[in-house]
């Protein structure tokens, strides 16, 4: 019976007895659900063998199961499917069948298939799982594995792989495993030596726990290692954990773990943990040369990154790097953290009052700086604020009005910080006890957090503000600001042998008061020139005058003074009896009362200079601003109070790109006073600056200072790299965005950055001091799949260069090889890498490489 060639809607099958739909009556041995299915060319049905064929783009639909293919054969006696592919004219064979189960997917040359058993044999397969792809000779498909032989295993995704693993019989769990008897690699169809008796490659659709297996080599200084073995730890869907450590023949080792976790719309994060204990015969390496035959070092690394993804009021964020000192320099390869000389960390906690106009930050952190070894710890650090409300606002109107325009604003900090006593600066503690001998451990805590160790204390801050138009074109912007400042403890002045003023500190509550009075004047003035012909249409200058007065009085004798405390004690050689007036909170946290009065008037200019264009072949947007110069600024102040020396440094800065390529930030700082020459002793200048103007006369010799920074971004296509490429999934994303610096944009044909330092400085009779940098780094595509890298610079004044490093990358479309070489200085080292991307297999890989710790005979930098 042949049906007409445009039918191809669905079509559901009846029972053996064709008296009753499938749909509604079920029996014990039949169908379990509808089967659709639908042809391009024709459907033809054979009642007498119960057979439907199906041609041209043949498709049935059997609950999860989805089955495409040129011709298909439906059995319903044997209740078998048959689907094959057709050569057309040419030989070429079109509508190979396809296999649809959920996410499972087969493509062979025949698949026969019984859908009351689930069970199949399919002929030529081609199936992907996970991150790999199976090829197969003859398939046996049961309704829990499959079984091939003949078959060949890889992540090349061509249809003639450049690599595979073969093996004579090999079972697929779909979504859990695959294993395989005895293998051996094959590469460009040579075979190889490299091989196994057994082989499981896990292709999981959700995490799994499992080994992960080390990498094996030899150093010069450290011995024979295992590097990057240990287990992962699937705990659940939402939190994984990597346990992997190293360890050398001459005593090394190491231990990392680093766990992933992730709760959807709401947060996620990271936690590394690191310790590493390095034994090396390099005397430059650890301790002193000579005490030991060995030296070590033991590092170690905090990492905690947080991030809170929900739009709800509270939030809380982690970026924790904390680390020894010595952990970058010892263990770190990428240049970024080698080069870091500064660690931050912070936790924080931020709260936002709906309905109201407060909000709420708590938050931990700590800065430590390697080269120094001073550590820097604050918590907690907290912050009240409430945003500008303006209380004589009217609901209805302009608002125009001086008063509508107050506003009041107000916040409230405190928070604790301290020092780790080691990294304090040498010298003697007001106690009398030497600082050096002072160490960062439990049992000086308490020392440590308390002055001068440590600070702590609470400021409140409130501001009452308005806006006032004077003279049409100005705007006059007064306010008067509030402070008190509360602590737990002050100084108590005294003098030490009638000749030294030393201090104690009183424990109890005491806070202080000040306020001052603030006010400025700016206005915008514009000046234009226009052009009748060609492109320019005109330039456009726009200056902005600010004028600012402060004034604040003197609390060390208003109402009292009772922030300051009176002294008296010979200071003079002559003997000559002195009072002074000290301040109770001098060093402390938030300052106090200022001593003295402020009478302070400050001035800046700043300019603006852009041209109009008109664009071309652009009728959206027929002209555009051009930049000319984007800032040219200067500051200063003048000191009312002051009975000399009246005028500040004035600062000059300009800044602006030029043809949309090169930066250019200039800054120069003038003194208007000349310095006077006193003595020099050895060289060490004795000099003072005079409270006279005029060019320098003979012994008289002004500041200078002055830098200049160009810098050219050179790339062609895009200043920034872009790591979201919308055909890349988020799991790939993800491990881009954790190592930027491992991803190779093949996009962009070259890149090149540029910049280039400039600082000058001469303070009066001093030495001047020149500093002059080059730095430029970039990557160059040589071909289609050919990358270099590279970066590094030159030290002018010192005619050195600096750290270098040059990278080169080969896409081996399945495989991937790199190349890193630092070629000279304290790293130099190099790594030769040859890998198969595909993590599943990310042990098949060769390595060779020459680390920077077995340069024995180099000194490390300190």
């Amino acid at each position: 019976m042949l049906a007409p060639a445009e039918s191809t809607e669905a079509a559901a099958v009846k029972d053996t007895t064709g008296t009753s739909d499938s749909l509604n009556v079920k029996h014990k041995g039949d169908i379990e659900t509808t089967i659709k299915y639908s042809a391009r060319d024709s459907i033809r049905l054979d009642v007498v063998t119960q057979t439907a064929y199906l041609y041209g783009d043949a498709k049935i639909n059997y609950g999860d199961i989805t089955l495409e293919a040129e011709q298909i054969e439906i059995n319903w006696a044997t209740s078998t499917l048959t689907a094959v592919g057709v050569p057309d004219s040419t030989g070429k064979v079109k509508g190979v069948p396809l296999f649809k189960e959920k996410d499972d997917k087969y493509s062979a040359d025949i698949i026969k298939y019984n859908f009351k058993t689930r069970k199949g044999v399919i002929s030529g397969i081609i199936t992907q799982q996970g991150e790999g792809y199976i090829h197969g000779e003859k398939v046996k498909r049961t309704d829990e594995a499959l079984f091939i032989n003949s078959a060949n295993y890889t992540t090349c995704n061509l249809a003639h792989p450049h690599f595979h693993i073969r093996a004579n019989k090999l079972k697929v769990i779909p979504q859990d495993k695959i294993v395989t008897g005895p293998f051996n690699l094959y590469v460009a169809d040579v075979p190889t030596p490299l091989g196994f008796i057994l082989g499981i490659f896990p292709v999981p659709k959700k995490n799994k726990s499992g080994l992960i297996f080390p990498m094996y080599g030899e150093s010069r200084d450290r011995g024979f290692f295992l590097r990057n073995g240990g287990y992962y730890f699937a705990v659940n869907d939402y939190i994984g954990s990597r346990l992997i450590g190293e360890i050398y023949t001459l005593g090394s080792y190491g231990l990392q773990s680093q766990t992933d976790y992730i709760s959807r719309y709401k947060f996620r994060g990271n936690v590394d943990l690191a310790f590493n204990h390095r034994k090396s015969t390099n005397p430059n390496f650890g301790l002193a040369e000579g005490a030991k035959e060995f030296y070590f070092v033991d590092d170690y690394k905090i990492v905690w990154n947080h991030q809170t993804v929900s739009k709800k009021n509270s939030k809380l964020s982690a970026g924790v790097n904390f680390a020894s000192t010595t952990f970058n320099r010892n263990n770190a390869y990428n240049p970024a953290a080698y080069l870091t000389n500064t660690m931050t960390s912070s936790i924080s906690y931020s709260k936002f009052f709906g309905g109201t106009p407060f909000n709420l930050s708590l938050a931990a952190r700590s800065t430590q700086n390697n080269n120094t070894g001073v550590y820097d710890f604050t918590f907690p650090d907290f912050a009240l604020n409430m945003n500008r409300i303006y209380p004589f606002k009217k609901k209805i109107g302009d608002g125009n009005s001086w008063y509508e325009k107050i506003n009041i604003s107000y916040s409230s900090v405190g928070s604790i910080q301290a020092r780790n006593v080691s990294g304090v600066p040498r010298g003697i503690s007001p106690e009398g006890e030497n600082l050096d001998t002072l160490k960062l451990n439990f049992n000086n805590l308490g020392r440590i957090f308390s002055p001068p160790y440590a600070r702590s204390g609470l400021r409140h801050s409130a501001s009452v503000a308005t806006t006032i138009k004077a003279l049409k074109y100005f705007n006059l912007n007064p306010s008067l600001n509030f402070n008190e400042y509360m602590y737990f403890n002050r100084l108590n002045y005294r003098t030490f042998g009638n000749q030294v003023i030393t201090y104690d500190t009183l424990k109890g509550f005491s806070n202080a008061y000040d306020f001052n009075f603030s006010t400025d004047l700016t206005t915008r003035v514009f000046g234009s020139v226009y052009f009748k012909k060609g492109r320019l249409m005109g330039v456009r200058h726009t200056l902005i005058p600010t004028l600012n007065y402060t004034y604040r009085p003197d609390f060390s004798n208003l109402f009292g003074g009772p922030s300051y405390q009176s002294i008296s004690g010979r200071t003079s050689t002559n003997g000559t009896v002195t009072d002074q007036r000290l301040s109770r909170y001098n060093g402390f946290l938030y300052g106090a009362p200022g001593r003295g009065e402020s009478n302070l008037l400050s001035f800046s200019l700043n300019n603006t200079l852009e041209a109009k264009v008109k664009t071309k072949n652009d009728s959206v947007n027929p002209t555009k601003k051009v930049p000319i110069l984007e800032n040219v600024s200067m500051n200063g102040s003048y000191d009312f109070t002051a009975d000399s020396l009246n005028f500040s440094l004035i600062n000059f800065s300009a800044r602006t790109k030029l043809f949309n390529r090169l930066d250019i930030n200039f800054n120069y700082t003038y003194d208007p006073y000349v310095y006077q020459l006193d003595s020099i002793i050895g060289t060490t200048v004795y000099q003072r600056r005079v409270d006279e103007f005029g060019t320098s006369r003979g012994f008289r010799e002004r500041a200078l200072l002055y830098s200049l920074m160009l810098s050219t971004n050179l790339n062609p296509v895009a200043k920034k790299k872009n790591y979201k490429d919308p055909k890349a999934t988020q799991a790939e994303l993800d491990v881009i965005n954790a190592n930027p610096e491992m991803y190779v944009d093949f996009n962009i044909p070259w890149s090149m950055y540029v910049s280039y330092n400039l600082s000058y400085s001469k303070v009066g009779f001093n030495e001047s001091s020149i500093i002059q940098t080059l730095s430029f780094n970039g990557d160059l595509r040589i071909s289609e799949k050919w990358k270099i890298g590279f970066n590094s610079g030159y030290d002018v004044t010192n005619e050195a260069i600096t750290y270098t490093q040059i990278n080169v990358y080969r896409d081996l479309h399945c495989w991937e090889m790199r190349f890193n070489w630092i070629p000279f200085g304290y790293r130099q080292s190099y790594s030769f890498d040859i890998n198969v991307k595909a993590s599943v297999l990310q042990d098949l890989k060769l390595n060779r490489k020459r680390d920077w710790y077995d340069n024995s005979l180099r000194t490390a930098p300190r």
